[in-house]
């Protein structure tokens, strides 16, 4: 009685299992399809501006023959431009080149901006601050303190805060229009992280 319980126990568990495995391959198998169908309509769409759906207008007048060429050329011209606009330039390898570097580098940037704050005591009686990168450099004296007021703090505004602030104003801007490939190709590693 316990070995036929636990039998149809173990079988219950694995048809949930399988079942579960069914139903995600289906999901992934529709969502396939329906990128399928999309590209098909797509491709059908454009072929039929391609060649004008001139096959019914033979009997026609010309008026309209002209004002369907006109249309035609200006459909035509929208899909032109709106492939020329999705394609991949020169300045947005630039552009994703540029913001990649700034991606990788903002943490060195950042600790050797913090690196003229970087002071410790030295001596146990004289206790002053001494700069970690030249021992010699009393901190807060007349030198460091020119140093930290023209080099640290505009560095300190410019990177630390700048940068980020900077990737806040642009990925902001651009917002809604994070779905389009050249935008995308430019700033993805800064959605991505």
């Amino acid at each position: 009685m316990i070995q036929k319980l636990t039998k149809k126990k173990l079988h219950s568990e694995q048809f949930s299992a399988f079942a579960s495995i069914a139903f995600s391959v289906s999901l992934q198998r529709r969502h396939y399809h329906q990128r399928l169908e999309r590209a098909r309509q797509r491709h059908h769409e454009r072929r039929s501006i391609m060649s004008g759906g001139l096959a019914g207008l033979e009997h026609e007048n010309t008026s309209n023959l002209v004002e369907n060429n006109t249309l035609r050329s200006t459909s035509l011209r929208k899909l032109e431009e709106t492939e020329r606009v999705a394609e991949i330039r020169h300045d947005d390898k630039v552009v994703a080149s540029i913001v990649t570097l700034m991606y990788l580098l903002y943490p060195t940037l950042c600790s050797s901006a913090f690196s003229l704050t970087a002071c410790q005591y030295i001596g146990e009686q004289d206790q002053k601050l001494y700069l970690q990168q030249d021992l010699e450099v009393v901190c807060f004296d007349d030198l460091h303190l020119n140093w930290f007021l023209l080099l640290c703090v505009p560095s300190l505004m410019l990177l630390v805060i700048g940068i980020p602030l900077f990737t806040f104003v642009l990925l902001r801007k651009y917002r809604y229009q994070m779905h389009h490939r050249r935008l995308r190709y430019r700033y993805g590693i800064l959605v991505v992280g």
